[in-house]
Order: C-alpha cells, then structure tokens, then sequence
C-alpha cells in the first residue's frame, strides 16, 4: 500500500489489488468509506474506497461483439456476479507503481488477452493526485493491439451516507441499466430521482445512471461539502437500501451499452474525477 498527501489530505491506494484507494481523508474526516483491511479488498475489490472500471462499466449480460465476432467472457468475480463479468479487468488485477512522489502516484496494467476475458490487448494508467482541497484521479486506457476496440471507463467511488446527506446533481433523465431479460428504459426523472434541487436519497434504493448532467455534483453533509467534478458524460447513481453509503460513478458508457466506442490502434481514451472537500 502507498500513501500520498497534501497538508490535510491524506490518500491510501493499494496497486497490488486493483490499483483501489483504500483511504481518503481530510483531516480526521473520512471523505469516502474507509475500507475495514486490505484482505477485505483482497477477497472483494467493492470492499474499497474507490477503484477503476477499465475497459468497460457494468455488467456484460450478453457476448461482446467486435465486427463479425462474438467473445464469451466469463464471470470476473464471482463473489460479486458468478454469471456474467462486470467493471472490467482493472479492478481484480494488480497494477504496477511507475512514478512515486509526496503528492502523487501513477501505476500501470497491461492486458494480455486470454480464452473466456476481454479479448483485445490494451494498457491502463491510473494517476492520482493529492490536493489541499482533495483528491484527483485520471483514468486512461489505450489500445495495444491491431483493431479498432471497444473501450468505456468507469470510477466507482463510495461516499458516506447519513440522516444528513443531501445530493445536487443537475441531471433531468435516468438511464435504468438492462438485465439479461429487460432492455434499457430512459426516461425523465420523478421526485425521488430528482436532484437538479437538493435532494435526499431515495429510501428505496436507486440503481440508475443520471442523464444531461454538467459535470458536477454536490454532496452536503453535517461536516461540509463534497464536491465531485468529471469530463465524463454520465454519471452513475447506486444507493442500495439500508447501507451506510451510496456511490456517484463518473462514466464513459451506458451499463449496457458498451461496445459503442471504439479505439483505433495507439489511440488513448481518458476519464478525469476531482473529489474536493469543504468543511463547514
């Protein structure tokens, strides 16, 4: 595990398992949900703070098709889904540290394509940065192999959630992900779903991407003001009922609709996440 900082940020990232923050602190304050032990993430990678979905978000409910080919992929954690692969390869590998500093760590993972994963060759970077006002990651991948591939990105950060927690996302539709049975269902948002005016959470839980969003959302809380900013064009809302946290996951695709985007050879495809913290 390394650890970087910058006066009263303090940010813990594990590239042996995942390339996941395990830590992100302000002050004594946890800015995300802190994770309990590395063996925890070990034998479940959602057990951390935050870790990257490369090269794809969600579930892969059906085969991935390329061209005229279609790949199987498999289950990639089945503690998490024992039929179908989910997030990707970066977050149940390890990754390698290339540069280290006080402030700031980048690491690496090369993909070598094998029968039943992601069939295609491609490297990953991650850089996190520690800031005095918080933290930024920067999430790219690019294309080593000969064709054109299929690429999203996805950051899966975990936020503390309490009686106090208030959202502001300036979303007006809601993308619910399809299952194997379902199609996809866009639609405007309702009351519950709401949070272009600050909102609490649903107590029956939500599972939706958030459409038409800036770039920006709010999260308020007793202590102060979370504030995430992203270059990506959706962002993700997971809030499961009776859980002490919820999770606003900048992404690059809809779940569901991977396979859109394409790489061509050598090209790079790149996903940016500011998290700043304001205390009261």
């Amino acid at each position: 595990m390394i650890e970087i900082s910058a006066q009263d940020t303090r940010i813990q990232i594990a590239p042996e398992f995942g390339c996941a923050v395990t830590q992100f602190q302000f002050g004594e304050r946890n800015i995300l949900r802190g994770t309990s032990s590395l063996s925890a993430v070990a034998n479940d990678p959602r057990e951390a703070a935050c870790f990257p979905c490369v090269p794809w978000f969600g579930r892969l409910t059906e085969p991935l098709v390329s061209g005229t080919k279609q790949y199987a992929i498999k289950s990639n954690l089945p503690v998490c889904d024992d039929q179908f692969a989910i997030h990707g390869d970066g977050w149940v590998n390890a990754w390698v540290p290339s540069v280290v500093d006080e402030s700031a760590l980048t690491c690496t993972y090369l993909h070598q394509p094998t029968r039943g994963n992601y069939p295609f060759k491609y490297s990953a970077q991650q850089r996190f940065c520690a800031t005095p006002a918080g933290l930024e990651i920067s999430l790219g991948v690019r294309n080593e192999s000969m064709n054109a591939i299929p690429v999203g990105l996805g950051l899966h950060p975990f936020f503390l959630r309490t009686a106090t927690t208030r959202l502001t996302v300036s979303a007006d539709e809601i993308w619910t992900p399809p299952s194997h049975d379902q199609p996809g269902d866009q639609r405007p948002t309702e009351p519950s779903t709401d949070f272009r005016q600050t909102n609490v959470l649903p107590d029956s839980g939500i599972d939706h991407t958030l459409l038409g969003w800036d770039g920006i959302a709010r999260i308020e809380n007793s202590g102060g003001v979370t504030t995430l900013r992203s270059d990506a064009p959706y962002l993700h809302l997971y809030a499961p009922i009776g859980q002490g946290y919820f999770c606003l996951e900048p992404i690059t695709q809809l779940p569901g609709k991977f396979g859109n985007r394409l790489l061509n050879t050598g090209e790079d495809h790149v996903l940016t996440l500011s998290i700043e913290y304001t205390p009261n």
